[in-house]
């Protein structure tokens, strides 16, 4: 054994031609280890003819010599482009195999023209080939580069494209759509000769390009049809293709592609989608997606110009089954629509268990709440989720003081009650804003302020700025604050109203008197407290009524 190798490495070394004839002796012999031996040298030499015979027993070969020429890239390339174009069936066979086993890229061009000659019986086999060898080299494109091989990926893929897209001007002849596959698998999406056919659907060669987009599944077809979507001038053929794709690996990389906030050129290219027939299978589809999928696919038929009544199907089935993120999405989504059957879905909204969701249903409403609402809406403003809060304040916006006082004059008596009561359970500044009327300079705002303090049974709570009104100069305005403070029970607004029985206008102190009898008829008091008849000291007294009595006296 020591003589074999010691002769198989003098071979190795020596220039002498005569050395291959004897290795392709021992490539001959029976015994494996010395075939791969003689394998071994030979791979260090230049021979055609040790290449030849290499290739042509290709098939005979084990496993591991095949892997042994796989690491010595390039040393088969010459016999390989010979084989292909060989009329002997078995060598275009290893030629094929032999080709896809050592990664030669460089003969993609070799392997479509075989596989576009009807002549040669590998021609399906050439195309199968060519399309493996483009999807290998389609990872190495995407994959870090390792410097450690001399070829360069993308040198390689620029020298055999052109190639490729002859073949495609072609394809409606020789109909090799595995082709067709290797093309769009190197293609980038300004690649002249596919866009050409894309925006060309009268194009002999478009049904096999439309053909391939719509049916592969392989990784680099899918990337280029979703590339279109960041295209601001996508064919609109394309975008056709992928919208009516329906295989859940296709759907499931568009939505992340897509995600919950898509780039304004994709929205607006998903506004040019009209249809998605994966939709009449919904529910299968949905079911599959995943938590950060299921709101893209709400983005998605949002976004997409589809019937009104296709997108709110997914939105209802996202309400009813889909995750948090999902219904929170289908919640926001469904300001985007109006109609019965979205009143419908927001209604059903309501009842999420998810505050956001409920927030985002009541959202929708705008700032013009229903009157069928305005229960629910109430409820959201006592939630202790700020979100609902804020959403039911927003929804009864319109409800604000500032309205209700314009309006106040021409409600009916039952509308200034229900109404009021609304305005102050939803606008905080209300009673803040009340008291500014109570203190305006044009005595109506203040008459009316008054009114509205009765009318909401705020007169407690305002005393102390109605009390104010009781000295104003003005004795209409205190014969209103009188009737006003009529109507509170508080002790102290008793003291103010028996300091107005000294008021020197008899209407006021008039009013003052049925004040406290309708006092007295409510809660019983000693009698000199209920008629007025008390003595009151000087402080008690109006500064204007007691100058005349002194002068009497």
């Amino acid at each position: 054994m020591a003589g074999i190798v010691s002769t198989l490495n003098y071979l190795a070394e020596t220039e002498n031609e005569a050395a291959v004839p004897v290795l392709l002796a021992a490539l001959r012999a029976p015994q494996r280890h010395l075939q791969e031996r003689s394998l071994r040298t030979l791979l260090h030499r230049t021979s055609v003819a040790a290449e030849l015979e290499v290739l042509t027993r290709w098939h005979e070969l084990s496993d591991r010599m095949r892997s042994l020429v796989a690491e010595k890239p390039g040393w088969l390339s010459g016999v390989i482009h010979q084989g292909l174009n060989s009329q002997t069936d078995q060598l275009v066979r290893n030629a094929c195999e032999a080709a896809l086993a050592t990664r030669d890229y460089d003969q993609i061009p070799s392997l479509a023209a075989a596989a576009i000659d009807a002549k040669n019986v590998c021609n399906r086999r050439a195309a199968e080939v060519a399309l493996l060898l483009a999807e290998m080299l389609f990872d190495e494109l995407h994959a870090p580069r390792d410097y450690r091989v001399r070829r360069d990926p993308q040198l390689q893929r620029a020298n055999l494209m052109p190639a490729l897209e002859r073949t495609a001007d072609s394809v409606d002849r020789h109909q090799k759509l595995p082709l067709i596959e290797a093309l769009l698998l190197l293609a980038e999406r300004d690649t002249a000769t596919v866009k050409r056919i894309l925006q060309s659907p009268r194009d002999p060669s478009f049904p096999f390009v439309a053909k391939v987009l719509q049916r592969s599944s392989r990784t680099g077809v899918i990337r280029l049809l979703l590339s279109y979507l960041d295209d601001p001038h996508a064919p609109r053929s394309a975008l056709e293709i992928l919208a009516r794709r329906r295989d859940l690996q296709f759907i499931r990389q568009l939505l992340r592609k897509i995600g919950n906030q898509p780039v304004q050129v994709v929205r607006n290219n998903l506004h040019r989608i009209d249809d998605l027939p994966w939709l009449a299978d919904s529910g299968a589809v949905f079911a599959a997606l995943s938590a950060t999928e299921q709101p893209a696919a709400i983005n998605l038929v949002t976004e997409a110009n589809l019937p009104a009544s296709q997108a709110l199907q997914l939105l209802s089935l996202a309400l009813q089954d889909g995750c948090a993120a999902g219904r929170r999405m289908a919640a926001a989504g469904l300001a985007k629509f109006q109609g019965n059957e979205a009143d419908e879905i927001a209604w059903q909204a309501l009842d999420d268990e998810d505050p956001l969701v409920r927030a985002q249903a009541v959202a929708r409403m705008g700032t013009s709440a229903t009157p069928t609402a305005i229960p629910r809406l109430l409820e959201m403003l006592d939630s202790p989720h700020q979100s609902e809060r804020e959403a039911a304040a927003q929804c009864l916006h319109d409800y604000n003081f500032e309205r209700y006082l314009q309006s106040f004059d021409t409600m009916a008596p039952e509308a200034r009650l229900a109404t009021g009561w609304l305005v102050m359970k939803v606008d905080t500044t209300a009673t803040a804003q009340l008291t500014a009327e109570l203190q305006a300079p044009v005595r109506a705002r203040r008459t009316r302020a008054l009114q509205i303090a009765v009318t909401l049974q705020l007169v407690p709570e305002l005393f102390d700025a109605i009390k104010l009104l009781l000295n104003d100069e003005d004795h209409y305005t205190r014969l209103d604050a009188v009737r006003t403070l009529a109507n509170c029970d508080l002790h102290e607004s008793q003291q103010a109203l028996r300091r107005m029985l000294l008021d020197h206008s008899p209407l006021v102190a008039q009013a003052a008197e049925e004040a406290l009898a309708r006092f007295a008829e409510r809660s019983p008091a000693p009698p000199e407290l209920l008629t007025g008849k008390v003595r009151h000291s000087e402080d008690d007294m109006p500064t204007d009524t007691l100058a005349p009595s002194a002068a009497g006296a």
